[in-house]
Parts: C-alpha cells; sequence; structure tokens
C-alpha cells in the first residue's frame, strides 16, 4: 500500500482518526488502539503503546528524539 508523504511544511496536515479502548482477556482489561488513515481507507491495529507511537514515529517521520522532519 503507497501511502502520501508526511507533511513537510507549516499549513501542510495528515490525518489520522485514533481510537483507544480496552478489552477483557478473562478479568483482566487489556489496552487496545486503532488508527484509520481515512483517505487511504486504511487502518492499523495496535495492542501496546509502544507500538502505536512507533507507527506515528515513522509515519510522521520523527525520531527518536520526538523531532519531526528538518524543514
Amino acid at each position: 500500500m503507497t501511502r502520501p508523504p508526511s507533511p513537510a511544511r507549516p499549513g501542510d496536515h495528515d490525518l489520522y482518526l485514533l481510537r483507544v479502548w480496552y478489552e477483557l482477556d478473562g478479568d483482566r482489561p487489556v489496552w487496545r488502539a486503532s488508527v484509520r488513515q481515512p483517505y487511504l481507507d486504511a487502518r492499523r491495529h495496535f495492542t501496546t503503546p509502544e507500538g502505536l507511537l512507533a507507527f506515528l514515529a515513522e509515519h510522521l517521520g520523527a525520531g527518536t528524539d520526538g523531532a519531526g522532519p528538518a524543514p
């Protein structure tokens, strides 16, 4: 699947719909999330906050220091 490039200039934007919830695994609540990119009609599911943050960092061009793409 091809995705549009991440925004690189002020005023550019990208759109993600983030959904976070808990489900029961037996009697234990477990964390879940999904990210939907409406322009691609694509949805990704995550079972950990770290997985979600890694996905967003990759798609937003962020490095490990949290900085975005260079201007």
